[in-house]
């Protein structure tokens, strides 16, 4: 089905179950493409920046493999939420882990962190 189509189909949609008064009150409709994996890939990647700019002042290198994204991805994407559950993935995976293993004391400032998952998705944390 083509985005035209999709978009005809929801504007159907909305005047099926919405009087024309409440419709008319919108200036304008904006139905939004689906996020595609090169997009989710991206945002990721822009997540993980975040985080690795915060670790900057700690002189801490974060290395995330692209195992660890595509876990991030399939574990915390949901198209009915689209990128907000992957912030939530990004937060319990990597930011989550990441402060009680640096209030624990397992990572030390100026060193590199690596973190990778396995054939079973257990977190790998390498220092």
């Amino acid at each position: 089905m083509s985005f035209e189509q999709v978009k005809a189909e929801v504007e159907e949609e909305l005047e099926r179950n919405f009087r024309l008064e409440f419709l008319n009150r919108f200036d304008d409709m904006i139905v939004f493409k689906q996020l595609n994996i090169p997009d989710l890939k991206d945002i990721v990647e822009i997540m993980i920046n975040e985080v690795h700019e915060r670790l900057k002042p700690k002189n801490i290198e974060l290395i995330v493999t692209e195992r660890f994204k595509e876990k991030l991805i399939k574990e915390g994407y949901n198209p009915s939420y689209g990128a907000r559950s992957l912030k939530r993935s990004v937060r319990r995976f990597l930011v989550d882990n990441l402060a009680e293993k640096m209030l624990n004391g397992e990572f030390k400032e100026g060193g590199t962190i690596t973190v990778d998952v396995d054939s079973v998705t257990v977190i790998q944390w390498v220092i």
